[in-house]
């Protein structure tokens, strides 16, 4: 059967796509995030920003439980191939809060991230969230836009 739109059978048939969609995960959601940061608006000024820059893959991860006030967070183990500012390193830490409301990183094993990360105030360690423009590569195109002026630290490591 053809169907012309607003043509005859023409309900049935959009109830029969909107069922076909739903039950098979065709649903179009737009990213949401709980926290209410603004998000660089491009790569330049992301980088910009940061005061450690770097792309490679996440080779480990460990939860730190939130105590009191503090929420739960992650420490990332990246295996850095290549590096936009801050200091050289070919494994870099990296900590974010857990979870989109505290605007926080997704990261998962072997995922390849571009990180625009933060120095803690008096300490060596570096903070990154979704308000920073990290990201898994392929969700933005600063990899594309950024990746000329790298400089490359390594090759991927082989898994």
């Amino acid at each position: 059967m053809i169907w012309i739109l607003g043509g005859p059978g023409w309900d049935e048939m959009k109830t029969t796509l909107l069922v076909a969609c739903v039950t098979s995960g065709l649903t179009f959601v737009p990213e949401v995030h709980a926290c209410s940061c603004p998000m660089p608006q491009s790569a330049a000024s992301a980088l910009q920003a940061a005061n450690a820059a770097f792309a490679g893959w996440v080779l480990g991860l460990e939860i730190i439980p939130g105590t009191g006030k503090d929420p739960t967070r992650y420490r990332a183990l990246v295996y850095v191939t290549h590096q936009w500012k801050g200091p050289t390193r070919q494994r870099f830490e990296v900590w974010t809060n857990r979870g989109d409301a505290a605007c926080g990183m997704s990261f998962e094993l072997m995922d390849f991230v571009l990180v625009y990360a933060t120095r803690e105030k008096g300490k060596h360690r570096y903070w990154t969230s979704w308000c920073d423009r990290s990201h898994k590569v392929g969700k933005y195109d600063d990899f594309t836009i950024l990746r000329s002026q790298a400089k490359i630290l390594a090759q991927p490591p082989s898994f």
